[in-house]
């Protein structure tokens, strides 16, 4: 943008020989965030003209305006005016001020040189949006809102001193580098089995998997804003705190401001981590295992290892069998704390890739959550404040029930298991048993067997040497158990059911061929008990 004629005057040239200088900012709105106020980064284009070098110390001033065009605030920020050949200077305005109007608005920026001549303004729009019950959900009212990813953080390593340019900025800590995890085949037999059954044994042939990254974000002076999951940085409202169950989500997001909605005042307090996000969705038995309570390892070898010193971490109030594992999984208590409805802002929140999404291949850190669960439980067992339901059985062949899930129904299970009790085969349904009975029923297996679901994820908790025997239907063929398999040091097998009625395929209901299936499971009973493991 080009200088105005009494800026020029101002500056001793004429706008004909002055080379042009502007502003650009890095947001089309300016957005004051509740809890986090506003931060702008923009920088200077242009390059003053040669011997005007004396000018060059200038700064940016922002007017933030009210209806009526009176200047609400004031802020500016000094820097170096650019000359020729410098390229862009940057610049960054930040401030939290609770007293503003909310609303939209208008705000003017004005870059000046050493003697105040205006060398370029800008005018944006703006808005104040108030802290509200956020996550929010009715998007009838929505404003572009500023937001901040973790994933686009500058990355460190783990333990690596922070260089001066980073000191007190956001950032993130690696932990492991992504890379390719070998893996296994499966065995000969199985593969033939699962294409002879319209399946798709394509997906047990590799002989490696991905495996993501590990890192740790660290967010300065964010706020969480209670129970909601929701987060604000200085940079804006942080997208995996909103978006983490749909990790491609842009990160600009349509929130509704809700106007007149009183401020709360957070609690300042120290260094912390966090363990979940909004909306909570960890309720899947897999996927707790396999992400949340990796995410709370992670933290713990962050705070041991990584060099960041003390925090606590911050747990929403938990019950049920959520609750069970995490009090199995053994946390130290003196450093956690349970945070209700009240904002707190740590001076700096970690945060655990572990938590952020699905892992494209199984959590290494998984293992040790199993192990740490399957060693709290035996240690209530020892101790004699936990033991089996007679219900329960007392067999080494464990059968993990799917008949309590709507979700795949096996059409004949009732069937299949009534024979494998009759085998003297010990029945696993989670609704009959508590969370740490369930962890001491599987600790007992020496075979599992199971339909594909989470309740698989109970072989996490079996002796290292367990074999694992999953019924897959043939529109469903998935490797993460057997995945899982290996990472436990278990062996694997698979059976596939090939489709008995395309009906019932539809419905995503099939049927599993007893008399074939417990042929099957005879050779691998009589093969375990030949090597001496039943």
């Amino acid at each position: 943008m080009a200088m105005n004629d009494e800026a020029a005057t101002a500056a001793g040239t004429t706008e004909a020989d002055a080379a042009p200088l502007g502003l650009v900012l890095g947001a089309a709105h300016l957005m004051h965030l509740p809890f986090a106020g506003m931060r702008i980064a923009g920088h200077v284009t242009g390059a003053l003209p040669p011997g005007q070098e004396g000018l060059r110390q200038g700064r940016v001033t922002l007017a933030w305006l009210g209806a009526d065009g009176t200047v609400l605030r004031r802020d500016e920020v000094a820097l170096a005016l650019p000359l020729p050949g410098d390229g862009a200077v940057p610049f960054g305005i930040d401030f939290l001020d609770e007293s503003l109007p909310p609303g939209p608005g208008l705000a003017d920026a004005i870059l000046l040189d050493a003697r105040g001549g205006v060398r370029a303004t800008l005018r944006v729009e703006t808005c104040v949006v108030p802290h509200g019950d956020l996550p929010l959900r009715d998007h009838a009212i929505a404003l572009p809102l500023r937001a901040m990813r973790l994933e686009a953080l500058p990355e460190l390593p783990l333990g690596a001193p922070v260089p001066p340019a980073l000191a007190g900025a956001d950032r993130r800590i690696a932990m492991r580098a992504p890379g390719p995890i070998p893996l296994a085949p499966l065995e000969a037999s199985d593969l033939a089995m699962m294409g002879a059954a319209g399946g798709a044994p394509k997906r047990f042939v590799h002989r490696t998997y991905p495996l993501n990254g590990l890192w740790a974000g660290v967010v300065h002076g964010a706020t969480v804003l209670g129970q909601s999951g929701a987060v604000f940085g200085r940079g804006g409202m942080v997208d995996e705190s909103w978006a983490a169950a749909h990790p491609r989500t842009p990160p600009w997001h349509q929130l509704r401001p809700f106007v007149e909605t009183p401020a709360v005042r957070p609690e300042p307090c120290g260094d912390a981590g966090i363990w979940w996000v909004g909306p909570w969705r960890k309720h899947n038995y897999y996927h707790t295992h396999g992400e949340a309570l990796c995410a709370l390892v992670q933290l713990e070898i962050l705070r041991d290892l990584g060099g960041v010193g003390e925090f606590d971490i911050l747990l929403p109030s938990l019950a049920g069998w959520t609750k069970d594992a995490v009090e199995l999984l053994g946390l130290d208590a003196r450093r956690v704390r349970v945070i209700g409805d009240e904002c707190l802002r740590p001076e700096r929140l970690y945060w655990p890739s572990a938590l952020l999404r699905h892992n494209l291949g199984i959590e290494p850190l998984l293992r040790t959550v199993c192990r740490r669960i399957r060693t709290g439980a035996l240690a209530r067992e020892a101790a004699g404040t936990l033991r089996l339901p007679e219900a329960a059985g007392s067999g080494d062949v464990v059968y993990v029930a799917r008949t309590d899930s709507p979700l795949r129904p096996m059409l004949n299970e009732d069937g299949l298991i009534e024979a494998l009790r009759a085998r003297g085969v010990r029945i696993f349904l989670a609704k009959e048993m508590s969370y740490p009975e369930q962890v001491l029923c599987a600790s007992r297996a020496r075979v599992m067997i199971g339909p594909h679901g989470a309740g698989l994820t109970n072989v996490g908790f079996a002796p290292r040497d367990a074999l694992l025997v999953e019924i897959h239907p043939h529109f469903l063929n998935s490797p993460l158990y057997h995945r899982f398999a290996q990472l436990l040091g278990c062996r694997y097998r698979a059976f596939t059911a090939p489709e008995a009625d395309p009906a019932e395929t539809a419905r995503q209901g099939w049927r599993v061929d007893i008399p074939a299936f417990l042929g099957y499971l005879d050779g691998l009973l009589e093969a375990e008990a030949r090597a001496g493991r039943l």
